[in-house]
């Protein structure tokens, strides 16, 4: 069934039906591209190809999507209608290694961005941004350090797992299993339960081929509970819910 739903998908979408044939297909027209390239909405992604030899993308990039890079612009189609005038506008773009591109993002030409960013959705990258940062805006603006970002998600994470514990709550009338917590585990992740956890969220930590970094971050992590029992005696919930 997967692999016939792969075939349909390919007849209908063509090089942007996966992630993989789009990265093929642009390769093949001149567009460098590093490592773990990652396109999440392929199809819905809008890469310009007019120029492929000016667009560079590092190791280890996602675009989420709809998201649009283009090397080229065709608004002096004004200046020629005026009075005939032809001025080109066709400039390299550069995105570094490690760079995450929010939803709904456009990177237009000229733009150079460098490594470990963060674009944010919906954000217009007209020109260079610079390494360790994170970007938002239109035209894209430096909000914060990487480090300084990384601080503020750090200080949300028991929160934010909190609110998803009793959102799940209010919505099912039951408790959630430990896995729904796969992107905060590391809050209560201790010495106690640290066989248990990595088991349990292996593939998460497997994911961008970091897992050895991972495994050293859960162990010097100044976590917030010793498990995930401990995280739920945190939380202030309704006496109807339904225990397991």
């Amino acid at each position: 069934m997967d692999k016939l739903k792969s075939i349909i998908k390919k007849i209908i979408f063509g090089y942007k039906a996966d992630s993989e044939s789009y990265e093929k297909f642009l390769k093949n027209l001149g567009v460098k591209i590093g490592k773990n390239f990652q396109i999440y909405y392929p199809s819905s992604t809008v890469i310009d190809l007019q120029n492929p030899y000016l667009l560079t993308i590092g190791d280890n990039v996602s675009l989420t999507g709809p998201v649009t890079i283009m090397t080229h612009d065709y608004s002096w189609k004004v200046f020629k209608v005026m009075d005939g005038r032809i001025l080109g506008n066709q400039r390299p773009v550069t995105i570094g290694n490690n760079v995450f591109v929010g939803w709904g993002a456009t990177i237009l030409a000229g733009a150079n961005i460098g490594d470990n960013v963060i674009i944010g959705a919906g954000a217009v990258v007209t020109s260079k941004c610079e390494s360790n940062s994170v970007y938002a805006g239109s035209p894209a603006k430096r909000i914060m350090s990487i480090e300084e970002f990384i601080e503020r998600r750090e200080k949300k994470q028991v929160e934010e797992a909190q609110q998803i514990y009793k959102s799940y709550v209010r919505r099912f009338g039951e408790k959630p299993k430990m896995r729904l917590f796969e992107s905060y585990f590391p809050i209560f992740t201790s010495e106690r339960n640290y066989s248990e956890v990595v088991a349990e969220f292996g593939d998460r930590l497997e994911l961008e081929d970091t897992k050895e970094l991972s495994l050293e971050y859960l162990k010097r992590n100044q976590n917030s509970f010793d498990s995930f029992e401990d995280f739920e005696n945190s939380i202030e919930i309704e006496k109807s819910v339904k225990n397991d």
